[in-house]
């Protein structure tokens, strides 16, 4: 039996283009696009994950004006594109922007995620 080594390689959600709205973020910022899509492409062909650090916190403070305090607190109603809670929505995010870079397959594993207190 060969030995398998998987490669992880963690990201944030500020990598991503147009954060807002999240249904239409669909690409990593073009300032890191150039070294996200051989890191994706490399998970894809390896099948291994790619960690996300995601943080409603920041995308709520970053954008209070899109991100009512119930809905980065999985307390509100949902948003106009479905998703129950500003977490799901970041994360649907990054799984379309994985996607577009190459990798349909690439599990995403939350590693980090958190509100400061």
């Amino acid at each position: 039996m060969e030995p398998i080594i998987q490669f992880l390689a963690a990201n944030k959600s500020p990598l991503l283009a147009n954060i807002y709205p999240y249904f239409a973020c669909d690409s990593f910022d073009g300032g890191v696009k150039s070294f996200m899509e051989p890191i994706i492409q490399f998970l894809a062909a390896n099948k291994s994950p790619l960690l996300a650090n995601i943080y409603p916190y920041f995308a709520y403070t970053g954008d209070p004006q899109h991100n009512t305090l119930p809905y980065a607190l999985f307390t509100g109603s949902g948003d106009p594109s479905g998703y129950q809670n500003l977490f799901d929505a970041l994360l649907a995010a990054m799984y379309s922007a994985v996607q577009k870079a190459g990798g349909p397959g690439v599990e995403i594993v939350v590693s980090e995620t958190g509100w400061p207190s």
